[in-house]
């Protein structure tokens, strides 16, 4: 279905919308997929990240959002980038508080899953702290309002 939706998506040079692939190394198979939108030009963007069940635990989905936090950060040169994730999804909240993400917003009860009601939860990743913990990098951008 990803494959589908990626063929068809026209080319554009907008910067506000992606979504790309994510193939594991090793077997060249397609594992899921990375996305932002509703980019923010220097401000903030959202990201998604949807992994398939036999990836999982690969760290093929870390790999990935790694690869896609650099490019918002490096090359967007975005302030802060935000997710959306729910009470009860223990791997997606997980895998974000690895790359350094921290809850910022909980809407209780804001949705019904399964038999179960559960919090929306809402994290972000300032351009400070992801740079903080890749030094291997320099954050070559000027501050928002310096000359």
């Amino acid at each position: 279905m990803y494959v589908r939706q990626l063929e068809a998506m026209e080319f554009s040079n907008e910067r506000s919308d992606a979504r790309f692939s994510v193939v594991q190394k090793e077997s060249e198979k397609l594992a899921g997929y990375v996305s932002y939108n509703r980019v923010m030009p220097r401000l903030r963007t959202t990201i998604g990240i949807s992994i398939a069940k036999p990836f999982w635990g690969s760290g093929v989905a870390y790999d990935a959002q790694e690869v896609l936090l650099r490019f918002l950060f490096l090359d967007l040169g975005l302030r802060a980038v935000h997710l959306w994730s729910h009470s009860g999804n223990a791997r997606a909240l997980g895998l974000a508080a690895k790359s350094g993400f921290g809850i910022t917003g909980r809407l209780r009860e804001a949705m019904y899953k399964n038999g179960q009601l559960l919090d929306t939860i809402v994290m972000s990743l300032l351009r400070e702290a992801w740079f903080a913990s890749h030094d291997e990098f320099e954050d070559s951008l000027p501050a928002i309002g310096d000359g």
